[in-house]
This record gives structure tokens, C-alpha cells and sequence, in this order.
């Protein structure tokens, strides 16, 4: 997997050197989220609301064609079925999406590296730190699609998938959850602002 990785990363960066340094622009975005974890071990789960955002830079190719790797802050995990308990698990994620754009509108697509910073099993009344459970990188992929103005200001969706197993071959403890077929999925929807080029 390391491999995939690093290969995916090489060719993103051969891609946006590529790209003439007048064709750089900087932008930033957030918004909301809607989390779960999906798979044939994902039992009694349900989406729960969450939080995302940091900054962009966008190289162009060409006229409609982009590449756009991002920093962003991004909150998931999982609620569950008549319960208050929940997972929360914050990750810093980088996607290199590939963005192709006409008239305002612009569709996106690409590979997200999400390395966990913090993991916790939550209540109403208690929150308990869980990091052994939870593979500290998740590998996935990102699809999206919005509209950004001619002067800068844009709204998008996108949809977040992983593409390697959240855990390990162990249960999530108090909630007795198998760990081993679940991946993240999240749902969001978010505005942001791309300045001038750099």
C-alpha cells in the first residue's frame, strides 16, 4: 500500500510541474459533513453531522483542465441506530483532485490521504480517547461537483470514500463493532473562495 501511495504522489507532483507558475491560485473552503462508516461490517450505523475545511491550490493545464491538491481539517466517524454514542474521528486529509471546469461549472475527481490526528468514542455525558482500534492512514477517493463565479466564489458537494479498511482484525471495544470491513464515507457540502493567481 505504501507503494501506491508514493506512486500517486510522484504523479500528482510531476502533473502540477507541469503547470506555469501564473497558473497557480490559492483558495480556501468549508463547511458541513455527513459521516458514517459503510461495509458488511458497518452494523446499526447511521450518518451524523460533522465539520470540514483548510486551503486549495489550483494549477491549470489548460483552459477547462485542472489539478487541485488540498489541506483540509475534516471531522468523521459514525453515529448509531437508537443510541447517542457516537465515533468521532479527525482526520487530516489530502486530496489531489483533477478538476475539469466549463462556464462556472466544474467537476472533480481523485485520490484523498487521510492521516488520523485524534479518535474518540463519545456520549452525551462521557468521551473516552480510542486510537488502537483505528488505522492511523486512510487511503480513498473523492468525487464532487460545483459552480464557481467569475469572481471567485464557489459552492461544491462531494462525496469521500475509503478504499482501505478502517481497522484492524479486532472489535471497536465497548461498542463490540467488527473493525475489520468498514470504511469511511462522508457527504459534503461546502463554499469557499479562490483568490487571485499567485
Amino acid at each position: 500500500m505504501k507503494k501506491i501511495y508514493w506512486s500517486l504522489l510522484l504523479a500528482g507532483g510531476l502533473t502540477v510541474s507541469s503547470a506555469h507558475a501564473q497558473d497557480i491560485r490559492l483558495g480556501v473552503k468549508a463547511g458541513l459533513s455527513l459521516t458514517s462508516f459503510v461495509g458488511d461490517d458497518a452494523i446499526g450505523t447511521r450518518y451524523k453531522p460533522g465539520f470540514h475545511g483548510g486551503g486549495m491550490l489550483e494549477f491549470s493545464l489548460d483552459k477547462n483542465l485542472s489539478v487541485q491538491p488540498e489541506l483540509l481539517v475534516s471531522m468523521k466517524g459514525s453515529g448509531y441506530e437508537n443510541s447517542d454514542l457516537r465515533y468521532n474521528i479527525t482526520y487530516l486529509d489530502v486530496p489531489v483532485m483533477l478538476k475539469y471546469k466549463l462556464d462556472g461549472l466544474f467537476l472533480e475527481v481523485g485520490p484523498q490521504f487521510g492521516f488520523r490526528s485524534d479518535s474518540e468514542l463519545k456520549t452525551n455525558s462521557t468521551s473516552i480517547k480510542w486510537k488502537n482500534n483505528t488505522r492511523d492512514v486512510d487511503f480513498g477517493y473523492a468525487l464532487g461537483l460545483g459552480y464557481e463565479t467569475p469572481k471567485g466564489a464557489l459552492v461544491g458537494l462531494r462525496y469521500n470514500g475509503g478504499a482501505t479498511k478502517l481497522g484492524y482484525d479486532r472489535r471497536l471495544s465497548i461498542i463490540n463493532l467488527p473493525a475489520r470491513h468498514i470504511d469511511n464515507s462522508a457527504l459534503q457540502l461546502y463554499v469557499g473562495y479562490m483568490f487571485g493567481r499567485l
